[in-house]
């Protein structure tokens, strides 16, 4: 957070929010509106700081706003087109991406922003002023795209999602009754840096097959990405990779 330039208010903030929406989850009935009372119990906080809490909420969700969902994976997108070695130059930054075809911004998104199309994602991209056109008609990331866009609540919001999930993956490795899930992990050190380049670029491209091949599976089993499960329980499964360059 430090090297993002978030204070210490910024997570003191954030934590009050998470705990408001871990509470949601928990202990109000789906479909019911939020008892701010019962949060105030659950959580600790006063009920002046939840119910500003929810209007925030509230109005971030207006018809005026854009989706959250969107924003958050139009900068993921973002992140991945500076990181991931398959759209980058050789000097390491974001190469100029053709509209569709091999290694293409409709291909990096297929790869980082998962059940999003590449035309609303590249019309959210435009909306933040974070892509343009070139004369060649290729699109080109804006240098200061992700520091301008990646705002500190998106920030925090995906953060959070993403350590909650990892932190529920590892709780039920000890958890009595349910089958353990898979939580390994494997780094090395390399020497040389083309080496490194190497391992990004081979193990980045391993782990898009890789969670192309989720969605494979759920056209082979008839469903799609926003299918509700069809009883009044549903399960949610996933699996995530992340590559380490330290």
């Amino acid at each position: 957070m430090i090297r993002g330039g978030l204070g210490a208010g910024q997570l003191t903030e954030a934590a009050k929010l998470a705990y408001v929406l871990a509470a949601i989850d928990e202990v109000i009935p789906a479909g019911r509106r939020p008892n701010v009372s019962q949060l105030s119990v659950v959580t600790g906080l006063t009920r002046k700081e939840i119910a500003a809490m929810l209007r925030q909420r509230e109005a971030s969700r207006g018809p005026g706003s854009p989706k959250p969902s969107l924003e958050q994976r139009a900068i993921r997108v973002l992140r991945a087109w500076r990181a991931d070695p398959a759209f980058q130059r050789q000097d390491g930054r974001p190469a100029d991406l053709p509209p569709r075809g091999d290694y293409s911004f409709a291909e990096l998104v297929k790869r980082h922003g998962r059940d999003v199309t590449p035309v609303s994602l590249l019309k959210e991209l435009r909306r933040m002023n974070a892509v343009v056109t070139t004369r060649a008609g290729k699109l080109r990331a804006r240098s200061d795209a992700i520091q301008t866009q990646a705002n500190t609540g998106t920030q925090l919001t995906e953060f959070a999602a993403l350590l909650r999930d990892f932190a529920v993956a590892a709780e039920q490795l000890d958890r009595a009754g349910d089958p353990p899930p898979l939580v390994e992990f494997k780094d090395l050190r390399l020497p040389a840096a083309q080496q490194v380049a190497l391992f990004l670029q081979v193990f980045s491209k391993r782990a898009a097959g890789l969670l192309e091949g989720v969605d494979q599976w759920m056209r082979q089993q008839g469903l799609a990405t926003h299918d509700k499960a069809s009883g009044s329980a549903e399960s949610r499964v996933g699996i995530g990779v992340y590559l380490l360059h330290e």
